[in-house]
C-alpha cells in the first residue's frame, strides 16, 4: 500500500462518522507498505495489509483463499484479465475503457474507480488525474492489479477449452503513471475515504452487482467534491434477485419504487430526484458502449452498457 492514500482513509465500520485510520506494525519495501495494520482509534477495528494489499472492509474476513466467493476463483480472474488487457497482447479487446476515458477531459484532482476489478480504467486515468485509486471487494483482483502496477508486466492465463489454457505476457502502456496508482480491497457501499476526497469517480458495470445500489450512489456522492465533482457510471442493468432484493433494483420492474426504466431512473436520481444525492448533478453526456467477456475461444458474452457522465 502506498502511503499517499493514508490521509484520505477512514474507518468503514464507523461510516457515516469519518474516523481516520492509523498505521501500526508496518513492514516496508521501498515506498510500499507490504504488511501492517490500519487501526481506527475510535472503534478499535483493525484492517490488515497483506502482500501490499490493504483490506479495508467492515467484514474483512474475505481473503484470496475464500474460494466460495465467486470473484476469487482462478477462472473468473482469467475472464477479467482478458476483458481488461487482451488488446495489450494483440488479441481483440474492449474499447469501452477508451470511450469512457475520453469523456473525462478536465479532471486534475484525484480519481476513484469503484469496482475496478483488475484495474484497466484505474491505470488509464493515471496520466490524467492527480492520483488514481481503484477499489474492489475481491482480494484476488486487487492483488493481481497491484502486481501489474509494481512489475510493469504480467502473465495472463486464458482458457482455450475445458482444462486447456494459453498464457500471454503483456506489458503496461508506457504513458501510465504507476507511481500515482494504488489499489485496495474495499466495499463500494462503504467507501473508506473522506467526504469530498475525489474530483472524479467511476462505477463501471457495478450497480446491478450490488445489494444496495442506492447506498453505493450515496457513497459516490459523499466522496466526490461538492463543486465540479464528476461522476462516470456505466451499467447493463442485469438485475438478479439472487444479488439484490427486487425492492433495491433501480428499474426493470412493473411496480414499486423505481419501477420502469433503469436508465431513466438513474438519470433522475443523479439529477436530484427525491433529494437522494446532495448536491445534485447535471447530465453532461450519455450513450451506450459494447464490451465483451471471453469464457473460452468459442464462447464470448457481449454486453451493451448504458453510460452517463454527470458534473456538479
Amino acid at each position: 500500500m502506498k502511503e499517499f492514500i493514508l490521509e484520505k482513509l477512514i474507518c468503514p465500520s464507523c461510516i457515516p462518522i469519518e474516523n481516520p485510520l492509523r498505521l501500526k506494525n508496518t513492514l516496508r519495501e521501498g515506498d510500499d507498505i507490504v504488511s501492517g495494520i490500519l487501526r481506527c482509534r475510535s472503534c478499535g477495528k483493525e484492517y490488515p495489509i497483506k502482500d501490499g494489499v490493504a483490506v479495508v472492509l467492515k467484514d474483512n474476513s474475505l481473503t484470496e483463499s475464500d474460494m466460495k466467493f465467486r470473484y476469487e476463483t482462478r477462472r473468473m480472474l482469467s475472464f477479467y484479465l482478458w476483458a481488461h488487457y487482451s488488446d495489450l497482447w494483440g488479441d481483440e479487446g474492449n474499447d469501452i475503457y477508451y470511450i469512457l476515458k475520453s469523456l473525462i477531459q478536465d479532471t486534475k484532482g484525484p480519481f476513484l474507480d469503484t469496482g475496478c476489478a483488475v484495474g484497466r480504467l484505474t491505470m488509464e486515468m493515471s496520466d490524467r488525474a492527480e492520483t488514481s485509486i481503484g477499489i474492489d471487494i475481491s482480494f484476488t483482483f486487487i492483488k493481481k492489479a497491484r502486481e501489474l502496477m509494481l512489475n510493469g508486466g504480467q502473465e495472463a492465463e486464458i482458457p482455450i477449452e475445458g482444462e486447456l489454457m494459453e498464457r500471454h505476457y503483456f506489458k503496461i502502456k508506457p504513458e501510465w503513471k504507476t507511481d500515482k496508482v494504488e489499489f485496495i480491497v474495499a466495499d463500494a457501499e462503504r467507501i473508506p475515504f473522506k467526504e469530498g476526497s475525489f474530483s472524479c469517480a467511476s462505477s463501471m458495470n457495478l450497480i446491478d452487482r450490488l445489494k444496495h445500489p442506492i447506498l453505493h450512489l450515496k457513497e459516490l456522492s459523499r466522496i466526490l467534491n461538492p463543486v465540479n465533482g464528476e461522476l462516470l457510471i456505466s451499467d447493463p442493468f442485469s438485475w438478479d434477485p439472487d444479488i439484490a432484493e427486487k425492492d433495491e433494483w433501480l428499474g426493470g420492474k412493473h411496480s414499486g419504487r423505481f419501477s420502469g426504466s433503469s436508465e431513466e431512473n438513474l438519470k433522475a436520481i443523479i439529477m436530484g430526484k427525491g433529494g437522494l444525492l446532495s448536491p445534485p448533478f447535471s447530465l453532461k453526456s450519455e450513450g451506450n458502449a459494447w464490451w465483451k467477456i471471453r469464457n473460452h475461444q468459442r464462447h464470448y458474452e457481449l454486453i451493451n452498457s448504458y453510460y452517463l457522465l454527470a458534473i456538479r
